[in-house]
Parts: structure tokens; C-alpha cells; sequence
């Protein structure tokens, strides 16, 4: 008597605990646009992954309100897939289109967990401004918008819901990132131009220039003989004079033109490394190159001067500091406000 008691409490918590436990919905496909062209594209890709079968709806991110499906992602993703066969698709693998097809779903929850946020916190958009935005974005088109989307699975009313809730998510962050816009401190300045002093440092810079022959259309031969030919001609330059007395020989024309100038300076560091070192292992006060090759070809530098890296005082990168400094800290912001909604909606791949 006293067993059958126990297990008749046991049936009833039982009950009662399956009876309490909350269904969660699934986020809602009713603004997609499931047209027999797109199911049989995600019925041929059935056959890579069962996440494409959209007859069968499958969770692939919970959170503690609702779920993001296989059905919901499709239509974000199918436009990535539209242009390839199954075959094709398959090349990238079942496993790696199934961890993409998660991740979609997690950036999906993430944006809805974000539009509930924003509208529990008071921001809105009205009709009128969602409507402004799709003519801006569009440019006024919307008759060839809704030409395109007759190809995809977007509504216009998904469009429209869409863009509401981007404005929306938009409007709550700029509150929020509204509270980091003030500047930073002196000393907080003065600590970021220590510590990143690349920041404040001009590269050392060279004023050069180049006669050259293109190589890139020839054979192994042709550039052989390339190559005798300007060291033939390096041979022959001796000061500055004789440089420029043998600009005319250069493939450069655009240069030749300007004294064979290659830019207003070249700075160290921008350019193929055999190049960076041909023009600054010269002296500051200017030197002419060996030949030296490059993907395109064969140059002979000629150096006017090289001016030395150096610090810029702070007072004239203060603003662009200052900048940086509230954008970081927003960014910083927008950041940990992510982290906190996901952690609250509970955001979990399955």
C-alpha cells in the first residue's frame, strides 16, 4: 500500500512537471516566400545536408524564448547557394555548410534577442521612417526591388519588417554608445600616445625614382636578355645626370614624363620587400640601385633623399586620439551589451 502510494505522488509530479513545461515557439516563416523554384533548390541540396529538407523542421539554436529552425535560416543563406548544383555544394562539405547553417541561426537570434531588448527599452520606429529608409537604401526603386525579391524568398512585407527592426536595434545603440561620447581625460590621452606610439610615428619616407623594363609577357628568354640589357645600362650610370639621360629607355612612360618620379614619397615598408630594401639601404642624401626585380619587372632606383621616421608631437594627433579613444570604448560597450542580451536570452546552438 504504502509502495503504490509512492508511485502514485511520483505520477502525479510527473504530470505536473510535463504539464508546466513551456513549448518555446519557433521564430515565424510567415513573411518568407517558399516558392516551388526555391523548395526544389533546397530539396536538391537535401541530399548534402537534411538541414535543406524544409519539409522538416529542425531547431538548430534554442534560447529561453524561442527557437531559430532550419526553415527560418534557409532564406539568409539561400542566396549564397542559389548560383551552385548539389554536386558543387557538396565539394564544401556537409559539415561545414551544417556549421554555417548554426551560425546564421545564431546571428538570426542574436537580432531578434536584440529587437525585443531595444522595444522593452521604449525605441521605436514609426511606418512613415521604415519606409523613408527602404526608399534610401533602394533609391527610390521599389518597383525593381519587388522585381528581385519575386526571386527570392523575401517578402516585401519581410523587408519591411526587417528594416524596422534594424532602425530599431540601430536607435538602441546609438543611445547607448551616446554615453561614451565624451572625451577622454589628459591623462588618458597623454597614456594612449605613449603606449601606441605607431600611432604618432611617420615612416621613414624616400623620395625615388625608377627606370624600367616590363617583364610580365615574357618568356624565360625574353627575360634573360631583359635583365643583360639594364644591367648593361646600370653600368653605364654613373652620377644623377646620366640617370636621367637614360629615363627615355624606361617602360614607365607615365614617370618618364615626370622625371621618373614613382610617387610624391615612397614610404618604407609599402612596397615588395626587394624594393623597400633597393631604395632605403641607399644613403639619405640619395644613391642609385643595383637592377632589382619585381613581379612586373626590372628597375633601376634612383634615390633623391630619404627623410628619417619620427615622432609627431601629441598636440597633432590629439583629435585623431580623442576619436579613437570614444570608439573604442563604444565598440567596448556595444560588446558587452551583446554579451549581456545573449547571455540573458540563453543563445545556444544546437
Amino acid at each position: 500500500m504504502k509502495f503504490t502510494k509512492i508511485i502514485t505522488i511520483f505520477t502525479i509530479c510527473l504530470i505536473l512537471c510535463c504539464c508546466g513545461k513551456k513549448e518555446l515557439p519557433n521564430l515565424s516563416t510567415e513573411l518568407f516566400n517558399y516558392t516551388s523554384e526555391i523548395m526544389a533548390k533546397a530539396n536538391e541540396l537535401s541530399e548534402v545536408s537534411p538541414l535543406f529538407d524544409l519539409d522538416k523542421e529542425t531547431v538548430l539554436v534554442t534560447t529561453k524564448d524561442f527557437n531559430v529552425t532550419n526553415k527560418y535560416t534557409f532564406p539568409f543563406i539561400y542566396g549564397e547557394v542559389m548560383q551552385y548544383t548539389a554536386e558543387i555544394i557538396r565539394m564544401f562539405g556537409a559539415e561545414q555548410l551544417e556549421e554555417h547553417f548554426r551560425e546564421l541561426a545564431r546571428s538570426r537570434a542574436m537580432n531578434e534577442a536584440l529587437y525585443r531588448e531595444a522595444i522593452a527599452a521604449g525605441f521605436d520606429v514609426s511606418d512613415d521612417a521604415v519606409t523613408a529608409g527602404i526608399n534610401q537604401a533602394f533609391e527610390g526603386d521599389l518597383a525593381g526591388l519587388e522585381s528581385e525579391l519575386d526571386k527570392m524568398p523575401f517578402s516585401m512585407g519581410f523587408i519591411r519588417d526587417d528594416f524596422k527592426r534594424t532602425m530599431t536595434i540601430q536607435q538602441y545603440r546609438d543611445a547607448l554608445i551616446e554615453k561614451f561620447n565624451t572625451p577622454p581625460s589628459d591623462a588618458a590621452i597623454l597614456k594612449y600616445y605613449n603606449d601606441n606610439p605607431e600611432l604618432s610615428t611617420k615612416k621613414k619616407r624616400a623620395i625615388a625614382r625608377h627606370i624600367f623594363r616590363n617583364t610580365e609577357d615574357m618568356d624565360d628568354e625574353q627575360k634573360k636578355n631583359a635583365l643583360s640589357e639594364m644591367k648593361s645600362l646600370r653600368s653605364a650610370i654613373d652620377t644623377t645626370s646620366d640617370f636621367m639621360a637614360m629615363l627615355s629607355k624606361s617602360d614607365d612612360k607615365d614617370t618618364v614624363a615626370n622625371g621618373g618620379l614613382i610617387a610624391e614619397y615612397v614610404e618604407q615598408g609599402d612596397t615588395a620587400e626587394d624594393v623597400d630594401n633597393a631604395i632605403f639601404s641607399q644613403p639619405a642624401t640619395g644613391g642609385i640601385s643595383d637592377v632589382v626585380e619585381s613581379k612586373f619587372g626590372y628597375h633601376i632606383f634612383m634615390v633623391d633623399s630619404i627623410t628619417p621616421s619620427e615622432r609627431v608631437p601629441l598636440e597633432d594627433v590629439r583629435a585623431q586620439i580623442e576619436q579613437i579613444m570614444i570608439i573604442d570604448r563604444q565598440n567596448e560597450a556595444i560588446d558587452a551589451e551583446t554579451k549581456r542580451v545573449a547571455k540573458k536570452y540563453q543563445i545556444k546552438i544546437k
